[in-house]
């Protein structure tokens, strides 16, 4: 019972965290900071909010930390491998004169619950028929 508590408390949510950052999370919360960054500078340095959001996010005006987080996903994505699926497949490949056995099967039932004894129900539907409104 207490491990499962402490699965739940500790695990999920380290199990959670790990997949954000697998799938590439840790790059949105990095651009969302210097969005945040940039729009305030932005807006500061043109005493308007509207003139800040356009250069934020057109593009044309990236910050340092902009460029270091495009630069880092760049180098991350050239580092990761290539799967190859032939390489894989070989594992699987039997080999010649190799046979394989059929398992062993037996008869399997079910077994009886304690309350198999279904009741019926001698009652008729309602008339008239409900209407679902």
């Amino acid at each position: 019972m207490k491990s499962s508590r402490l699965f739940r408390w500790l695990g999920l949510p380290l199990m959670g965290m790990a997949m954000f950052t697998v799938l590439g999370g840790h790059w949105a919360v990095f651009q969302a900071v210097a969005w945040s960054q940039m729009l305030v500078s932005y807006s500061q340095d043109a005493r308007s909010v509207s003139v800040g959001i356009e250069k934020t996010f057109s593009g044309k005006y990236p910050c340092a930390m902009c460029r270091k987080i495009a630069e880092a996903k760049y180098q991350q994505e050239q580092k990761q491998p290539v799967f190859k699926a032939d390489r894989k497949a070989e594992v699987f490949v039997a080999q010649p004169g190799t046979a394989v056995s059929a398992p062993a099967s037996e008869k399997f039932f079910y077994p009886a619950t304690a309350d198999s004894h279904f009741t019926s129900r001698s009652d008729p539907p309602p008339t008239p028929v409900p209407i679902v409104a």
